[in-house]
């Protein structure tokens, strides 16, 4: 998608339609992938919420993160993740 985007901007003002028509189709596919991604992870944590105890792993890069501050930022969106997925509030 990021090379379709690329030609439109570099094509300004005036686009042709197979230009348009590529982005919407690079558009279309991304929209798939991610809603297969968000699908995954909800039968992830469906999955590990039901099965014995509910155990939840965790894995971090520590590359990521440079205070204990946005670590614990990401964790508690995690959560808050999580916690939607599973209905829990």
């Amino acid at each position: 998608m990021n090379s379709a985007v690329a030609t439109l901007v570099a094509a300004g003002a005036s686009p042709t339609q197979g230009q348009v028509t590529t982005l919407a189709a690079a558009w279309t596919a991304y929209v798939t992938d991610v809603n297969a991604v968000e699908a995954a992870n909800a039968a992830a944590v469906a999955a590990t919420a039901n099965a014995g105890g509910g155990d939840v792993s965790v894995s971090v890069n520590s590359s990521a993160f440079t205070t204990k501050g946005q670590l614990i930022a990401a964790l508690r969106e995690a959560a808050d993740v999580l916690a939607q997925l599973v209905g829990i509030k």
